[in-house]
């Protein structure tokens, strides 16, 4: 078999990972007004449950800045996120190893434009896919492919939150 059953990281019972990557709003206003996405740091720490499974929680941000083109005006946008989810690894060899997580969100976010500002908070779902490289038994490298999904209603008009993203990170198991 071409898997293994005992990956090298998972011998950890805790990790922590950062993750710099990009976030494609799925919302069609955001994008006319904002562009396509924004840079989206997160970070997040898991505790191993069972065998390949860990329990994690983590929290990421983004924030964008826009003039509107019709007055000129200044106008601000960005969302906050806290995850709680579930990971689940399965390593190829010693040092390769593929991820799932899904999570739940909750997403703060806020906008000014037009003289009004709005915020609120929703709950959405989040599921990441990805590869990891394990460099030692404590560090790993981490590319990773998302989607997170949530939607609103702001004064009678659906806003959805989230998007694609995708990442690179740098994880370390204790």
């Amino acid at each position: 078999s071409i898997i293994s059953t005992t990956p090298k990281r998972r011998e950890n019972r805790f990790y922590l990972k950062g993750n710099f990557g990009y976030l494609a709003s799925s919302d069609k206003n955001y994008k006319n007004l904002y562009g396509t996405g924004a840079i989206f740091p997160t970070f997040k720490a898991g505790i191993k449950v069972i065998r390949n499974l860990y329990i994690w929680i983590g929290y990421g941000a983004f924030s964008n800045q826009a003039t509107i083109p019709e007055s000129d005006e200044n106008a601000e946008a960005s969302q906050k996120f806290l995850f709680f989810g579930l990971n689940y690894s399965q390593s190829f060899n010693k040092n390769l190893a593929f991820k799932c997580e899904a999570a739940i969100a909750s997403i703060k976010y806020k906008e000014r434009a037009f003289g009004v500002e709005v915020e609120d908070v929703t709950k959405g779902v989040s599921i990441e896919g990805g590869m990891i490289y394990n460099v030692s038994k404590t560090v790993f490298f981490e590319v990773s492919l998302g989607f997170m999904n949530a939607m609103d209603t702001v004064n009678t008009e659906k806003v959805k939150l989230g998007g694609l993203s995708a990442g690179l990170g740098i994880g370390f198991g204790f």
